[in-house]
């Protein structure tokens, strides 16, 4: 067995865990799939490794904050599990439909750049708190 960091996250390799895509090496992106562990370790069954590049984000979520002026971070979590937040950058082109106020739950269209950062091009409420 052997470890890998991905994001932060300690990822075990086992001689079960399938691995598709490109050889894997440093820089890469590696799509896991697995199990959290208590001791805060993912137990891969399967990992995709694949060019770094950007990569679109369609999802649904709630707001948790907003930045006071534009442009400005916002933090939105999304629906389901594992329970997380993104910190969203969302600026002046971004296009925001509806009232978007802490606690609206919406649809977000963004972009994650290779260095992890995550830009909002649209984020339209569906309900409002």
């Amino acid at each position: 067995d052997s470890y890998w960091m991905v994001r932060g996250v300690r990822v075990l390799i086992s001689p079960e865990t399938v691995i598709e895509g490109l050889t894997p090496e440093v820089g890469l992106i590696a799509v896991v799939t697995g199990m959290l562990r208590t001791d805060r370790v993912v137990e891969a069954s399967k990992i995709e490794v694949k060019e770094a590049g950007s990569e679109i984000l369609d999802f649904n979520g709630v707001i948790l904050e907003k930045a006071d002026a534009l442009p400005g971070v916002w933090k939105i979590a999304p629906d389901g599990l594992p329970a997380v937040t993104y910190d969203v950058w969302v600026s002046l082109w971004t296009q925001i439909v509806g009232a978007a106020d802490v606690g609206a739950h919406v649809h977000v269209i963004a972009v994650r750049s290779v260095s992890g950062h995550i830009c909002a091009v649209k984020i339209e409420v569906l309900t409002t708190p």
